[in-house]
């Protein structure tokens, strides 16, 4: 009986599923596209940044049983030592740093761009940036007590977030020449197990919960702001479109409502001839269901094509079909039909047998 009331008039019911199917289109499209963008960026910066802490001594230098007792907790697989200054190249605000073995730095990804650490010698690298500093050639280096060095500039490192933190790496030779006399270790590369990155995170808080001059920046967090941004935009944009449900919402209650009181007469008929109360409420909320029902799969599978089509178009690779938040949306489509057949189906369940069977 309720698949049979909602095609007696088919206009009517297209009319009324547009609204939603054209908000749960517009809900997956958003959901679909835009986690598909998000992950795209997310996991390209994620690959630009291998080392997943950063620890710096600010000012001074670790102790040695400092980083012993860092480089010794559980889940760590590697601990780049850096020494670095602050230093003004051609005026320019700008770093120095070094390691006892530029090898190491390929644990966090940091290599030349041309040939290998061994080929360094008293040359300098840094992060093509694009501007006037990356051009090649002899640098004028002033570190922090004045000693003025003359820096040869040779070569680029390969593009990644960790490489920017260092600023221009040189051996441990060329260092010594330009840093002030004690410069230490004073920065730290980590990397750890994945399963074991939130503990060992916070055995490291713990052992340098006493030092006052101790940084700690989580590695990513470029990526992670950039992911919180996304999630606010698409969650954003979502409660905007999710607008348009409930008003599709408003139009399936207004046209069970219509249909109830036209087939007032049919209804009462039903019931004269034994259909209970229980039942007739029943069959309406059924009618609500499938029109939702309907208008949700259409929506789902019209945003899920068009979401798919759209990022083919600009070259996208990864598109990520969220089954969860698809599932949701399915949920909500059906949970929004019963909440829509609760005031037409009052309506029924007070409905007089003799007054909607009378004829004139």
């Amino acid at each position: 009986l309720s698949s049979d009331n909602i095609a007696r008039n088919p206009k009517r019911t297209a009319t009324t599923m547009n609204a939603l199917i054209i908000g749960v289109l517009l809900v997956t499209l958003v959901s679909i596209a835009g986690n598909s963008l998000k992950s795209t960026v997310v996991d390209y910066i994620a690959d630009q940044s291998t080392t997943d802490l950063y620890i710096a001594s600010v000012p001074g230098n670790f102790s040695d049983d400092m980083l012993a007792d860092i480089e010794a907790v559980d889940g760590v697989t590697a601990s780049v030592a850096v020494r670095q200054i602050p230093v003004l190249v051609d005026g320019s605000m700008n770093s120095i740093s070094t390691t006892e073995d530029l090898s190491t730095l390929s644990l966090v990804n940091v290599e030349p761009m041309k040939g290998s650490w061994d080929d360094l010698g008293d040359a300098a690298v840094a992060l093509d940036t694009g501007g006037a500093m990356s051009k090649l050639g002899t640098r004028t280096v002033v570190n922090s007590v004045g000693t003025t060095y003359e820096m040869n500039y040779s070569g680029h490192l390969k593009n990644t977030f960790d490489a920017g933190s260092l600023g221009f790496v040189v051996s441990s030779a060329e260092f010594d020449k330009i840093a002030p006399p004690g410069t230490g270790v004073n920065f730290l590369l980590m990397t750890f197990e994945p399963t074991k990155k939130a503990a060992a995170t916070r055995a490291i808080e713990d052992l340098t919960r006493g030092y006052g001059n101790i940084l700690m920046i989580e590695g990513n967090f470029i990526g992670r702001i950039i992911e919180s941004v996304f999630n606010f935009l698409i969650n954003a944009v979502n409660g905007l479109l999710g607008m348009s449900v409930v008003i599709a919402l408003i139009g399936i209650v207004n046209t069970l409502t219509l249909s109830v009181f036209e087939r007032r007469r049919e209804l009462g008929l039903l019931r004269a001839v034994g259909m209970t109360r229980r039942e007739v409420r029943r069959m309406v909320r059924f009618e609500a269901v499938q029109m939702s029902l309907l208008g949700t799969l259409i929506g789902l599978g019209s945003g899920a094509l068009l979401a798919w089509l759209l990022l083919r178009a600009t070259d996208l690779q990864d598109v990520t079909f969220s089954w969860k938040n698809l599932t949701v949306i399915f949920l909500l489509g059906l949970v929004l039909g019963v909440v829509a057949s609760i005031a037409p189906t009052r309506r029924v369940s007070k409905l007089d047998i003799l007054a909607s069977i009378k004829t004139e």
